[in-house]
This record gives structure tokens, sequence and C-alpha cells, in this order.
């Protein structure tokens, strides 16, 4: 069952993948690692501060081609200085291929970037990939790059680990594997991730309309909690006669309360149309059967001429029983233990043993 922290966790991570309407964006000029430290610049002055969060959406990684050469069979096979991300179909039925529709992205100097179509022959090796005939061919300067959009480590929430100057701040990435040194694309960083935990719907609302730039805010409300013991169902455990006495089940309702500015949106009908539809569908995808989470019902909370609320409810589901309870001791010392031992035709004959 989901902790308030859990359920915003997923909240934060998730939704700047699926909606830009609960963040900030801050444009990045530059991105380099060095030592496992990432370095992001931007034009302007960012206001960020050490141990501050960002997301990192989308991090394109150069990994330097070092070899180019022509197959005999009119492929081209591409080198890369390190470790790449590329993957292709291992099971027998693929026969190590590249999935269907995948294309490769390299950086040239003489151009911006080229979209390569894959060989059957797919990943050979880890610094490898096989490239169809008619792939482009030239002898590396150290300036020839496949492009990766490394999700794992790179791409996610990070803290800021120092910032150096008014217009840059630094991340480590030491604990990720396989991040080359070198410039990163970053195109920009998301702040201002606008989700938080409160008590109730009117701790919300007063958090809300403290913001002197009012924008979209999506707040986790943790509702009530109780049991159900229906017989009238028929499940794994209801089914057996008398075994339900052992077993309760929990729902753990929590509501997802999201404020949305309306004071240029004269009766909030784009409003409406934005969370009965879009956002909907949006937290769906964020928390329907994560953790056993299900969806019950939503509607208007608040509404006036500055702002529109509107709770999504939901509930996660749980079963407990006797033993995640107290439990009495069924075993007690021994002193002694008196018996009686029968014998077939030879009568019976008593004993006992004393424990000290």
């Amino acid at each position: 069952m989901p902790t308030p922290s859990e359920i915003a966790l997923q909240l934060q991570n998730l939704l700047p993948l699926l909606t830009d309407r609960f963040h900030d964006e801050l444009p990045v000029t530059g991105a380099e690692v060095s030592g496992g430290i990432l370095t992001i610049s931007f034009a302007s002055a960012h206001n960020l501060a050490v141990n501050r969060k960002i997301f990192i959406n989308e991090a394109l990684i150069r990994n330097e081609i070092t070899s180019v050469i022509s197959n005999a069979d009119g492929t081209v096979s591409y080198i890369t200085a390190n470790t790449h991300d590329l993957t292709a179909y291992s099971s027998a039925g693929h026969g190590g291929t590249w999935p269907e529709g995948l294309a490769v992205t390299l950086e040239l100097p003489a151009e911006t970037s080229v979209t390569l179509v894959p060989d059957e022959s797919g990943v050979p090796h880890e610094n490898e990939f096989v490239g169809i005939e008619g792939s482009p061919v030239f002898i590396p300067s150290g300036s020839e790059y496949l492009l990766e959009n490394r999700s794992e480590g790179v791409v996610g929430f990070k803290t800021i680990a120092t910032v150096p100057d008014p217009t840059s701040i630094t991340v480590d990435l030491s604990d990720v594997p396989d991040v080359p040194d070198g410039a990163i694309i970053i195109s920009n960083i998301l702040t201002n991730i606008r989700v938080s935990i409160v008590a109730n719907v009117q701790r919300a609302e007063a958090i809300y309309t403290k913001q002197t730039d009012p924008k979209a805010y999506l707040f986790v409300v943790m509702l009530d909690r109780n049991a159900s013991k229906n017989r009238a169902n028929s499940d794994d455990f209801t089914s057996l006669p008398g075994s339900s006495e052992k077993f309760l089940n929990l729902r753990q309702e929590f509501s997802t309360l999201v404020i949305v500015p309306t004071e240029n949106n004269l009766g909030a009908g784009s409003t409406k149309d934005f969370v009965y539809t879009d956002l909907f569908s949006i937290l769906l995808k964020c928390l329907y059967g994560w953790q056993e989470t299900g969806y019950i019902s939503d509607g208007e909370s608040i509404y006036n001429s500055a702002f529109y609320a509107h709770a999504f409810d939901w509930e996660s589901r749980q079963q407990i029983n006797f033993e995640d309870g107290f439990l009495n001791r069924n075993t007690v010392a021994l002193r002694h233990i008196n018996w009686t031992q029968v014998v077939f035709d030879e009568g019976e004959s008593d004993g006992q043993i004393d424990y000290e």
C-alpha cells in the first residue's frame, strides 16, 4: 500500500514525461561530463541552489566513432570508443537482429545528423553496430559520434551538487555506469515540479493562493482507510467456509487534487476540457494499476473566478490477516512431563521426565 511520499514521487517522475502543465523549463546552452561530474550551463542566471532537485528528461550522449569498416556484403560496421547502449533481439526466433523500425542517429561534421538504418546483423558487439548497404563511410577524425539517449542514470530527478556561478550548476553522476567524458546534448531541464502532499483540501487551497505567479498545481491528499469483509463475493478466501474470518481487505483511498488558474478563462470551459479528457488520461497512465491502485471517481472540488480545483479519487488495496497483528504465545516452559507407555500384551508402564 503506497505512502503519500511514494504517490507524490510517482507523479513527480511521470507527469513531466506526459504534460508540461506542472513544471517550468530552463533552456540549457551547454552540458559536459568530466570525471563523473555533469556541468550544465545556462544563458542567464538560474536562481537554483545546492541540494535542489531538477529533472532531466532527455540526454543525448556522444559516443565517439573510432573506426568505420566497409564489409564485403555492402554493409558498414561502426566501432565506438565507449560501450554503447544499443540493443538487438537476442531470442532464437530473431537471430540477434535489430527490432523492426529502429534507427540510429550519427553526428557528423558535414551534417547535423544522419539517421542510419541498421542492418539485419544488428549488434555484433557492445562497441560495434552495423548499418545497411549505402550507410555513410568516412575516415574518423575525432568529430564523428553515435548519439544515444540513455535513460538509465542520467535521465530523471537529480540533486544539484554545486553552483559554480550564477549561470551553471553541477550534478554528480559518479554512480552512473558507462557515461563517457565529453559534451552531451541537453536542451533544457525541468524545475519547480508542482506536486506536493497536503493534509486536506483547505490546506491545498491555502498553499495555492500564496503563489505569486499562479500555475497548475497537483496535491496528494490521503483520505480514509477502511476494511471490507463482504462475504457475498466469492474469491480465493471467502469461497472457503469460515476462512474469511482471518482475512481483511483494506482500502486506502487518496485524492489527487488539481488546481488550475482560471482568471483568464471565463467560465472555465477549456479547463474542464483539460481535466476531464487530457488530465484524466495522463493520471491513469501515472497511477492506474501501480501498487494495486484503482480509480474511484472524479469531479469538481472548488471553483471561483481565480482558479478551478478538480479531485480525482483513487484507492489502493491490501489484504491482512491475524499474522500481521498480535500473536499470543502458544508455548510455555516445561518442568515435568508425565507419560504412559502402552505395550501390546505387556500392559502399561508410567514414567516422568524432569527439566531443570
